[in-house]
């Protein structure tokens, strides 16, 4: 007995090889009516990375809350 495929699912780095799996998913299919479900995931940032990652976003973000809070006391006006 031959099973039947309704679904497939294509993971993708979204490299240029790829695609080519890609156009083989879409191929089959068509040959066998069923959908596919793509599924595209990034490696996890380091350790060493993710400590430096996660500074310049606190960062960021104290910078937006400075330029909010600025931007508060100003009022419509631009006078403090």
């Amino acid at each position: 007995m031959i099973p039947q495929i309704n679904k497939i699912l294509y993971a993708t780095d979204l490299s240029k090889n790829a695609s080519y799996a890609f156009f083989y998913a879409v191929d089959m299919a068509k040959r066998h009516n069923a959908t596919i479900v793509i599924l595209h995931s990034i490696e996890r940032i380091r350790h060493m990375y993710g400590q430096r990652v996660e500074a310049i976003l606190q960062e960021t973000k104290d910078h937006e809350r400075k330029t909010d809070s600025k931007e508060i006391k100003k009022g419509p006006s631009g006078i403090l």
